[in-house]
């Protein structure tokens, strides 16, 4: 670097010192103008990628309307599918964990999110159905299910509708809690004070699916249930799947390319493929 100021430095003669009376020169260079970068929307409204899939990114106030809630925060990421525009998939590899992106380079998929909980040793903690095959078993009593079966998408609840082991099933993710049951009623309404990042699953009631990701600590599990509800979402049903170090999510349709990987390896995935 000095070399090249050396290089750049010449002289006409002496150049005469100014006296330590003598006032500076004033010059009449024209002063540098700011560049103010423009405020990122808070609510950049629905985007299509591709026909069937939609994005919208929300950047949240909070009860009192002070923006740094949100403005401190990644924006929360939503996106809105179309069943009879996309297949949803569900990709499980106990023995070979891996994150979220690395999943989504293997898959030829438009998105990729993590799916329910796991153990230490990379089994989930309940069913998973992947392309018709199962593994694991079912919770009794509590929780929810994503599933497919040939055209048909849906949400239960396994308190009020218990798996059928007898229901051919494609695909298939059992996480808890259920955050929103059947009709928006809430599914969540005491308990679950931690604040924590959250990927969350839902339904419209025009039979779309959405998936949420809030990939910094903005939401208890109460607080998202209860933001599922009263927002513009029309959520019929939604169900929480695994957060914290999970959560994840992988984008890439159209010209719009979204990457917000897992800080850890999941054994499951929920992949989302054109057809």
């Amino acid at each position: 670097m000095a070399a090249a100021l050396l290089a750049c430095t010449f002289s006409l003669g002496p150049v005469p010192l100014p006296s330590p009376s003598s006032p500076p020169r004033a010059t009449n260079l024209p002063l540098a103008t700011p560049v103010v970068a423009p405020s990122p929307p808070r609510d950049t409204g629905w985007q299509q990628a591709v026909p069937g899939v939609e994005v919208r990114q929300l950047r949240l106030t909070d009860q009192n309307g002070v923006p740094g809630f949100g403005q401190s925060r990644a924006p929360l990421t939503l996106v809105r599918l179309e069943p009879k525009h996309v297949r949803f998939r569900v990709l499980y590899a106990p023995a070979r964990p891996r994150r979220v992106a690395s999943w989504a380079e293997q898959a030829e998929a438009l998105l990729v999110v993590n799916a329910g909980f796991f153990t230490e040793a990379g089994r989930a903690t309940a069913l998973v159905v992947s392309d018709g095959a199962r593994w694991e078993q079912t919770y009794r009593g509590f929780g929810g299910m994503f599933a497919v079966a040939g055209e048909r998408v849906w949400l239960q609840s396994l308190a009020e509708q218990p798996y059928d082991p007898a229901q051919p099933l494609d695909q298939a993710v059992q996480s808890f809690p259920m955050l929103v049951k059947a009709g928006g009623v809430p599914g969540v309404t005491d308990g679950g004070d931690e604040v924590a990042p959250r990927t969350a699953i839902a339904m419209d009631r025009d039979g779309r699916v959405l998936m949420l990701i809030s990939p910094t600590p903005m939401f208890t599990l109460r607080d998202l249930a209860s933001f599922l509800i009263n927002s513009d979402l029309d959520v019929d049903t939604a169900l929480n799947l695994d957060g914290g170090t999970s959560t994840g999510l992988w984008l890439k349709a159209g010209g719009l390319t979204i990457e917000l990987d897992s800080v850890a390896s999941v054994p499951a995935v929920i992949a989302v493929q054109p057809r």
